[in-house]
């Protein structure tokens, strides 16, 4: 009778352990949070409701212009 191979879960978490490093190692080399830009962490409704734009506490170099008006 053949021996059955039993399963380690732990691979399965160093595995995804592994996946997430190598992620985070990628977007540090990209830039990391260097390229976040959240001018403003909340939006006002699209138009014609509101002006979509941003407001709120400004984080970030703001170097991002806002999409133009549509009228």
């Amino acid at each position: 009778m053949a021996e059955e191979e039993k399963h380690d879960p732990m691979k399965d978490v160093y595995f995804i352990v592994t996946i997430v490093v190598i992620i985070v190692i990628l977007w540090f080399a990209a830039g990391g949070p260097g390229k976040t830009d959240v001018s403003g962490a909340f939006l006002h409704a699209p138009q014609p409701l509101d002006s979509g734009t941003s407001y709120g506490p400004t984080f970030g170099s703001g170097s991002v212009a806002p999409p133009p008006q549509v009228q």
